[in-house]
């Protein structure tokens, strides 16, 4: 369930996603994006954070919920996120969403981190 970052076209946006259902390309997926007044994501560093707890699943950015799924929001769909699953951090570059590059794209791009912390209840 990725945390898509800033793309060049909309670098003020990120978009929070969830992946569920058959296998691709017959998969389902959901979220909500989350944009900044006036700003883009490359000015300054900021906090994403996502909140996964059995039976919901909530995205923050600089400490404000912008997204949450719970079992319900994915009827008629089962809810695969109360399995164990682990953190991908990458950046892409092309696919289908959102294209390939050409001649616009900036090249060669950063993916710059501060930290990673992860915590679990107990």
């Amino acid at each position: 369930m990725p945390i898509y970052g800033a793309f060049s076209l909309e670098p003020e946006t990120i978009h929070g996603t969830v992946h569920y259902g058959p296998d691709w390309p017959e998969n389902q997926h959901t979220g909500e994006s989350y944009s900044l007044e006036e700003a883009t994501f490359s000015d300054d560093f900021h906090i994403y954070s996502i909140e996964w707890e059995q039976n919901e699943i909530r995205w923050f950015v600089n400490g404000e919920l912008y997204f949450k799924v719970t079992p319900s929001d994915l009827q008629p769909h089962n809810y695969p996120f109360n399995a164990r699953f682990h953190l991908i951090l990458n950046l892409a570059v092309g696919g289908n969403w959102p294209g390939s590059p050409d001649g616009t794209t900036d090249f060669p791009q950063s993916f710059l981190i501060d930290y990673v912390r992860v915590y679990q209840y107990k």
